[in-house]
């Protein structure tokens, strides 16, 4: 008889246990709600209705050019998306010409990207020649979404870069002048940068490259980049002094935290 209020005793608190769990998860349910609601309200007021735009052009270049069938994972959400970047982020990336949101894709690399872009663009690609004395290149592999914002313009309006320096030393002076938030660009950010212009039918860099900021530069004097030009997108490293250095610009880019869609 007492093995049996022993038993009814353990059954109840489990249940009163039970009880309490879900209250917990109910109550946490409810603030991610409030929260995710609050974050939208906050993009809103930066934003208006351009972030959803934004959003809605990177998760359609994402099925357009498979990216998720291939990582498994789901799209993160416009409410995971916003968490991503702060209200003095979005603000200053209103200054961005022609901003565009690009989240780039996890188990994929750039040189990954710039292969898909290639092959599914129509377009034809290349990763440009890798110069013999400039070493091994480096690649950017993650695990999850990460989330920017740069600048999508097709093509970029120099402003306080002076373009008859040397690549070397405009680099140097881009990186000393990012503002809280910015990170450079880099191959994958380009990559996907370029998918989402194919999408809006005005392939950026047609005519000028822009410059990974974002990455190393090689053996101190080999810079990457990027163009589309003849209308196909390329990823290259030139000397530091390369002479057609006029035609090099640099797209500001902010973020890159990451966003896990499964949490």
């Amino acid at each position: 008889m007492q093995n049996k209020n022993k038993e009814r005793d353990t059954a109840q608190d489990l249940s009163d246990a039970q009880s309490e769990r879900t209250g917990d998860s109910y109550i946490r349910l409810a603030m991610r709600r409030l929260m995710g609601r609050g974050v939208r309200l906050e993009v809103a007021s930066v934003f208006g209705d351009r972030f959803s735009k934004m959003y809605d052009l990177s998760k359609r270049t994402h099925e357009r050019f498979e990216l998720q069938s291939m990582n498994g994972l789901p799209f993160p959400s416009l409410a995971q998306v916003s968490e991503a970047f702060t209200r003095e982020e979005l603000i200053f990336a209103r200054s961005y010409q022609q901003p565009m949101l690009v989240l780039t894709p996890p188990g994929k690399t750039d040189e990954d990207l710039f292969q898909i872009l290639a092959e599914r663009s129509g377009l034809g690609g290349q990763m440009g020649l890798r110069l013999s004395n400039a070493g091994p290149m480096p690649s950017f592999l993650q695990e999850e979404y990460g989330a920017f914002i740069t600048e999508g313009s097709a093509k970029i309006i120099p402003c306080g870069d002076r373009r008859n320096s040397s690549l070397l030393r405009r680099c140097k002076k881009q990186v000393n002048n990012y503002e809280q938030g910015e990170c450079g660009m880099r191959g994958d950010i380009y990559a996907m940068l370029a998918m989402q212009s194919l999408m809006r039918g005005d392939l950026i860099d047609k005519e000028n490259y822009t410059v990974f900021d974002g990455e190393e530069i090689i053996g101190g004097k080999y810079v990457p980049v990027g163009h589309c030009e003849p209308h196909r997108p390329i990823r290259e490293w030139l000397p530091a002094k390369d002479e057609t250095r006029l035609r090099a610009r640099f797209r500001r880019v902010i973020g890159g935290r990451f966003v896990n869609p499964e949490l």
